[in-house]
């Protein structure tokens, strides 16, 4: 579940919004609805909000005063979770660069259509983001060494297979390993080797109740350790 904040002082705009994405959306829930900057900024820092939908023209502080007074920890905690909505064109310049601002919106024909397109892209990216971080912990809980080029490697296969699940046929040399070779500017045959050492090192460092506990005391290969990722995964 993807939580919502609405910064917007035009109520029944905003209303409109809530209708729309509740009725579209099963996995996102609007918290609340901010009509001033100064509302806006009390709920960004005193909640968990993953995505907010910011005005730039508030009474008390506007969208991007709202912005620039959050703490630099909220800041990284907010980096491209706001999509700006806005009627000014001309304000949109002034936060064009900042992190926290993954897109912009302008109010008019078809603004619901683009505003429910921006939050499905800051969903998908949330969502790969989380898949990413949960393959690095299961990772480094089986005893990998994540400063190991070939288990900066290792994650990037595995966060591949997950996001090509539905068409991967379990031939790494061909159909994964060309995508990792191709983002870290290195050979395949580099690649592979690298990931394959890697492995031997966790081996080698690896608890006996660790090692138990994930396979079952038998040496595991590449593909042994992509599948027990997986599936925790799923």
């Amino acid at each position: 579940m993807f939580t919502i904040l609405i910064a917007d002082d035009n109520i029944n705009f905003a209303k409109l919004l809530v209708n729309d994405i509740v009725s579209t959306r099963e996995d996102l829930r609007v918290i609340k609805i901010a009509t001033n900057g100064k509302e806006a900024f009390d709920l960004m820092n005193s909640y968990q909000i993953d995505i907010v939908l910011l005005d730039l023209k508030m009474s008390i502080y506007n969208g991007i005063e709202v912005l620039n007074m959050l703490s630099k920890e909220k800041q990284k905690q907010y980096e491209r979770s706001v999509i700006v909505i806005t009627g000014e064109a001309e304000y949109i310049p002034q936060i064009l660069k900042s992190p926290l601002v993954a897109y912009t919106v302008l109010k008019g024909i078809g603004q619901y259509e683009q505003i429910l397109s921006k939050i499905d892209s800051i969903v998908e990216e949330k969502s790969n983001s989380m898949i990413y971080k949960k393959i690095i912990n299961e990772l480094s809980n089986i005893g990998y060494n994540l400063n190991h080029n070939g288990t900066k490697y290792l994650i990037d296969t595995i966060f591949e297979i997950y996001l090509h699940q539905d068409s991967f046929q379990g031939n790494l040399q061909k159909e994964i390993y060309p995508l990792v070779s191709f983002y870290h500017h290195k050979s395949i045959h580099n690649i592979k080797c690298s990931i394959t050492r890697a492995t031997e090192n966790m081996v080698y460092y690896c608890n006996s109740e660790t090692f138990n506990k994930y396979f079952n005391g038998f040496r595991p290969t590449t593909k042994t350790v992509i599948n027990i990722i997986l599936n925790k995964l799923t």
